[in-house]
């Protein structure tokens, strides 16, 4: 986590992060709420993954499940599928940007910072590892995500802008 409490976005950091469709300080503002989602969807991918789940399919509307459709659900993919941590910036009534503009910022975040993944990918493991997958387990994976993902996210918000000092001509 101290490499990303220390990481420094540069104006240009922040282009690629964008997929280099916007400059400056519109990149800056997209990136704001491009990067928790690219986080995010580093950590369902990884989820779902340990589990021996799907990928993520696209986006849908937003819609949260009843509590009654999740005590319902018939099998264990089904339960996961409806308690998967849902939120509105990655779907399709977000305002923001497309679906299509995510994709670089998960690769430009993999390569700079290939611990995200990594961190996801090494705590989902080690509770894989301890039992069949039950709504006991999926839970906990569930609270895990959240609480990794809140402390990524918090970590990225120090170094968010870094100040460059700019060339006199």
């Amino acid at each position: 986590m101290e490499k990303l409490s220390n990481a420094c976005f540069t104006v240009r950091d922040h282009e690629l992060l964008s997929g280099d469709i916007f400059k400056r300080t519109t990149a800056l503002w997209v990136n704001k709420d491009l990067i928790p989602v690219a986080i995010e969807l580093i950590g369902l991918a990884e989820m779902r993954k340990a589990l021996g789940y799907a990928p993520l399919g696209p986006w849908t509307h937003y819609q949260v499940p009843s509590e009654e459709e999740i005590a319902s659900a018939s099998t264990i993919e089904e339960y996961y599928e409806l308690r998967e941590p849902r939120d509105q910036m990655r779907s399709l009534d977000n305002e923001h940007f497309y679906e299509r503009n995510v994709p670089p910022a998960i690769a430009s975040l993999d390569k700079r910072f290939p611990e995200i993944r990594a961190i996801f990918r090494l705590k989902f493991g080690e509770i894989r590892r301890h039992s069949d997958v039950s709504r006991e387990q999926i839970d906990r994976m569930i609270d895990e995500f959240n609480y990794i993902e809140d402390r990524i996210a918090y970590s990225f918000i120090s170094g968010y802008i870094c100040t460059v000092p700019r060339r006199t001509v």
